[in-house]
């Protein structure tokens, strides 16, 4: 049994060590009358697993729940992004998006983005 669990702990360190791990958020403006606070940039805040180099999974807070997010980097910082919450997955309350990816120091990136709704977001990301 020492063997097996010394086996596991050294393939999920391993998977640990090689993978590309992100931390993602949009910045919301504050509402009249109203001064930026951390919230602003938690509201949303998720972590992302990148599964290969254009495919990343991940959670995300979305108020009080928490929603899968799945993205795909089409090419040179484009991609395509979904949420969906995790008590109705389907395709109706899934919110689908573009977006851009732009490097702005080291592994801190800006990432405006245009969704299905209409809506226009700015987010970060911080890669590790």
């Amino acid at each position: 049994m020492k063997k097996v669990l010394l086996t596991l702990a050294v393939v999920f360190t391993t998977l640990a060590s090689s993978a590309q791990f992100m931390v993602v958020s949009d910045i919301s403006q504050p509402s009249d009358n109203e001064s930026w606070e951390i919230g602003n940039f938690t509201n949303s805040i998720g972590v992302g697993y990148q599964v290969d180099d254009n495919l990343t999974v991940g959670l995300r807070k979305n108020g009080d729940d928490y929603d899968i997010f799945g993205r795909y980097n089409v090419s040179g910082g484009l991609f395509v992004s979904a949420q969906s919450s995790t008590d109705e997955f389907d395709l109706d309350s899934m919110d689908l998006s573009i977006g851009y990816s732009l490097k702005v120091w080291e592994s801190l990136y800006v990432e405006p983005s245009y969704s299905k709704d209409g809506n226009f977001k700015v987010g970060a990301a911080i890669r590790f």
